[in-house]
């Protein structure tokens, strides 16, 4: 048989024309009833299979206009449709002169069945049979009803459709929203690369990070690809790129951390990756991301700085702790031996060789005791006398000191804010501070330079971390010592407070001066840190605790006074026998009563027992 096939659905008809070819027969393809009549004048057909609801003419008005033609009256015609399936609607397909009614879908064993059979039975009617009983009028009438009920049927399912497709795409875009959103949150853009179609696909955040806008990225996609590679820098472009093409070529994914210029010029550090998707066992994409860790990496550097600020703090009061230990052991062995050399001096006359003896033992004495002193203030355990002061007022008094101290060859500047509160701390100490710091900023500037001193009010608003500590809220007198000298690397500058740390060299200082700096600073309920660069220069920065009282009067006691007794009690308590002993002997040359204890629970002992008398 020769078979025409009426389909919109281009699928139906090559199911259709490969299962009736399949089985021997020729088949003509029509997608609608008025492709149909004109394949109809072309050639003679067997018999023909519609279906009904279709685009120009539906089956029901080709059936009709063929049943009218007196050419093809006697054609055998068979419906085979999804649409029109209710008894209302073969009925009207009866009246139309339709010769068969096959629902889809179908079984194909069962769909050649009916289809020969009804091709049988439809060849042995003549055209009178299938001609309606029915008039013109009721026909249309059945039709139109029919027509009306599939269209709104239609109407009805490509509303569910169209509200199906845009619920869907209500949630497209909500998941593209927030997958944008969750992308700019996270700094993290993606990217596609096609490689059968070499097509370069950026996200939105991916745009961001470039710094580039949707219109200006080129549509070329070797030329996206060159603006991608020229973000890097030149020495890491070719890592970059190298990395790529082993993805693309041999599916070798990749992760790196990278710097990275924006188009408009800014500096980023950035985190990208490439993994490749295999299908078959070819590499047909690769899939990446791009993320902005600019702000990742600065706290990283942050957090390894206030680390590192810890274990400096850590280790200067490990430092501080051992030396005030060392100095304390050391201070009782010197006071044994500078006590009795004192006592030879004392018994023989100034020409006597080994009163000369004693004198020196003495002065070297004296000279350790200064190293131990540094020792102590560094570790915050030496005696002080604070008193309220204000910072301009000292710094004038010692002025003219400090610039015979520096020499011609260097300017000296001073900034002093009028109206500067006051502050706390022993005045001989402030100006032990300002006199080691000048010191050392003179001797970076051999050749000449600027120093420079400034004080000021200053208020911290929020805690700061400048070095080591954090400086609390609150009021503050601030003293920034500055010269133009030669400056210090990184490496110097985490070790500068350390105690025996120097630059000058074994012959020319001890490297207590900072160290005793820090510890009197710190001592004195303040702070310190500096700046400095390598050729130029450096800043100390020092904090003082305001206080609103006013300044005290600088009395000094006469340290070299020897006070004579009168037969006064005196305890001594001390764990050393020797400082016990020679504190004896002393005081009671000085017309002194004296008891000794080795401890406070012996002390508290006499004290209870007898009043200590001796």
């Amino acid at each position: 048989m020769f078979v025409l096939i009426v389909d919109d659905h281009e699928d139906n008809l090559y199911l259709l024309k490969s299962l009736l070819e399949g089985n021997g027969h020729s088949v003509g393809c029509a997608l609608n009833g008025k492709e149909a009549l004109e394949k109809l004048a072309q050639a003679s057909y067997d018999l023909i299979v519609s279906d009904i609801l279709m685009p120009e003419m539906d089956g029901f008005s080709l059936c009709k206009k063929i049943r009218s033609h007196p050419d093809w009256n006697a054609l055998p015609f068979i419906f085979y449709t999804a649409t029109y399936t209710g008894p209302q609607d073969e009925a009207l397909a009866r009246e139309l002169g339709a010769d068969g009614f096959i629902v889809k879908p179908c079984e194909p064993d069962s769909f050649l069945a009916q289809l020969e059979d009804l091709a049988i039975k439809a060849s042995s009617k003549q055209a009178s049979e299938r001609r309606s009983q029915s008039n013109d009028e009721d026909i249309l009438k059945m039709y139109n009803e029919r027509l009306v009920r599939k269209l709104e049927q239609k109407m009805s399912e490509m509303e569910k459709e169209v509200q199906a497709k845009l619920t869907a795409l209500d949630a497209l875009q909500r998941n593209e929203s927030l997958l944008n959103a969750t992308q700019s949150i996270s700094k993290i853009g993606g990217w596609e690369y096609n490689i059968k179609e070499n097509k370069l696909f950026w996200t939105k955040e991916t745009q961001r990070i470039y710094e580039i806008d949707s219109q200006d990225i080129p549509d070329d996609t070797d030329r996206l690809l060159e603006l991608s590679l020229s973000c890097y820098p030149n020495e890491l472009r070719s890592q970059v790129e190298n990395a790529f093409e082993n993805c693309v070529q041999m599916g070798e994914p990749y992760e790196m951390e990278l710097a990275f210029t924006t188009i408009k010029g800014n500096q980023l550090m950035i985190k990208t990756s490439g993994q490749p998707v295999v299908q078959n066992g070819v590499i047909t994409k690769v899939i990446g991301y791009i993320q902005d860790i600019t702000a990742q990496k600065k706290q990283e550097k942050e957090k390894e700085e206030l680390q590192e600020q810890l274990r400096q703090s850590q280790k200067l009061e490990s430092i501080g702790q051992l030396a005030g230990g060392i100095a304390h052991d050391f201070n009782n062995i010197l006071t044994i031996v500078m006590g009795y050399s004192e006592e030879i001096m004392a018994s023989l006359p100034p020409d006597n060789v080994i009163h000369q003896d004693a004198y020196e033992i003495v002065k070297a004495g004296q000279r350790a005791q200064e190293l131990t002193r540094k020792l102590l203030a560094f570790s915050r355990k030496q005696l002080i006398s604070p008193q309220i002061l204000n910072p301009n007022r000292l710094i004038k008094e010692f002025q003219s000191m400090l610039i015979r101290l520096i020499g011609e060859d260097v300017e000296f500047i001073t900034i002093l804010t009028e109206e500067v509160n006051n502050i706390i701390i022993d005045p001989g100490q402030f100006e032990q501070v300002v006199m080691n710091i000048v010191i050392n900023a003179r001797d970076a500037m051999p050749h000449g330079g600027t120093l420079k001193i400034i004080t000021q009010n200053y208020t911290v608003h929020a805690p700061i971390k400048p070095f080591l500590r954090e400086i609390p809220v609150g009021e503050y007198v601030q003293l920034v010592i500055s010269d133009t000298g030669c400056g210090m690397d990184k490496e110097t500058q985490e070790k500068i407070f350390e105690p025996f740390f120097t630059t000058k060299g074994q012959t020319t200082g001890t490297g207590l001066g900072l160290a005793t700096v820090y510890g009197i600073v710190r001592q004195s309920g303040g702070y310190i840190w500096m700046s400095s660069e390598p050729g130029k220069g450096s800043e100390f920065y020092l904090l003082f605790p305001v206080c609103n009282q006013e300044p005290t009067d600088n009395v000094k006691a006469n340290d070299d006074a020897v006070m004579m007794g009168n037969g006064e009690c005196i305890l001594v308590v001390d764990d050393d026998p020797h400082i016990r002993n020679l504190a004896l002997k002393q005081l009671k040359s000085m017309n002194y009563n004296v008891t000794v204890a080795s401890n406070a629970r012996e002390a508290l002992k006499m004290i209870l027992e007898n009043g200590f008398r001796p």
